[in-house]
């Protein structure tokens, strides 16, 4: 496991910005968290290569697309076998 990043304020404030608003561009970020735009940029990339930040989402308001379930289930099987596992995972599929 790597030792976690070495991050000073206006990291944290980086960081804090993109959760919020992840497709502004750079002149916007560092005017939102008063660092010029060289320096924002920089530590912007060095984030991303060093995999602070691992990518950028879009969330999806899954209200508008249609209707959905989320089901949480538990299965217990009385036996470990292969051969149990195989018939179960065959049957739910």
């Amino acid at each position: 496991m790597q030792p976690p990043a070495s991050l000073d304020a206006f990291d944290i404030k980086i960081l804090v910005y993109l959760q919020r608003e992840g497709r502004c561009s750079n002149v916007e970020l560092s005017s939102a968290i008063s660092l010029s735009e060289s320096p924002c940029l920089l530590r912007t990339k060095r984030l991303q290569e060093t995999g602070v930040i691992r990518g950028y989402h879009a969330d999806i308001a899954l209200e508008k697309v249609g209707s959905h379930v989320i089901v949480f289930s538990e299965v217990t099987l009385s036996s470990h076998r292969p051969a149990d596992f195989r018939t179960f995972e065959d049957g739910i599929t």
